[in-house]
């Protein structure tokens, strides 16, 4: 089990796919969207067993003000929660 910040396009397809509670807060376009923001900093990461993506969370960093009060007010931000393959186990999460 790895976690992994460049996730494939056809695995990120194949989770939304085998997932029960997928959205689109979830999806690639979404991310996608995301970095397009110049204000947020976007993140993705994945837990992968042999290279399958078994859970995803995708968001942004959000900060306000200076750069001293940007450093204590930012926040992350993942408006989809966590997106699970059905077979995903605990320890995925974990």
């Amino acid at each position: 089990m790895e976690v992994c910040q460049h996730i494939n396009r056809e695995d990120w397809n194949d989770l939304l796919l085998h997932s029960d509670y997928a959205n689109y807060f979830q999806t690639p376009d979404y991310y996608d969207f995301l970095c397009t923001q110049p204000e947020l900093q976007p993140f993705c990461l994945a837990v992968c067993e042999q290279h399958v993506p078994m859970a995803l969370l995708c968001g942004y960093v959000l900060a306000d003000g200076n750069p001293l009060k940007a450093y204590f007010s930012r926040r992350a931000v993942a408006q989809g929660g966590v997106l699970l393959r059905r077979e995903a186990k605990g320890e995925h999460l974990n």
